[in-house]
């Protein structure tokens, strides 16, 4: 598999409390091996303040990775998408064309690849290589 710039990890529920929930974990471990692998050069966590919990729910994600070893200086974030649609537009904006990345992951669980891929291909369009990482099932432990 080729080195993308980044994998793009798209944030599921998270509680009021803060935690993650079993599928935006298993998605948010997933996008860790990709960079544990070398897949990938860093992770852009995507998610705004959908969770109640007063953060958005990218930096959640983002204490998490680092709780688990992931170096910040790999983790882009981006904040202020509420739904897949929005998330799509805003990496776009907020990171892939700002950082000139041309190569990337999507990752998401697998019911929810369908409706993310084709949100992708229509913001993103053909001038960019998108690879669709499906996690297949919900996964607690870490990778």
């Amino acid at each position: 598999m080729k080195n993308y710039n980044t994998s793009i990890v798209l944030s599921g529920r998270i509680g009021k409390d803060g935690m993650l929930d079993s599928h935006t974990l298993s998605r948010t471990n997933e996008g860790a091996r990709l960079l544990k692998k070398l897949l990938s050069e860093t992770i852009t966590l995507s998610g705004g303040y959908d969770s109640g919990s007063g953060l958005p729910d990218s930096e959640i994600m983002r204490d998490y990775l680092i709780s688990i070893g992931v170096n910040d200086s790999h983790i882009l974030l981006e904040q202020r998408s509420l739904d897949t649609v929005g998330q799509a537009i805003f990496t776009r904006l907020d990171v892939v064309e700002p950082n000139n990345f041309g190569d990337i992951i999507v990752v998401t669980n697998d019911y929810h690849m369908p409706r993310a891929s084709e949100i992708f291909r229509f913001v993103y369009g053909p001038n960019f290589k998108i690879l669709f990482q499906k996690v297949p099932k919900p996964d607690i432990l870490p990778p």
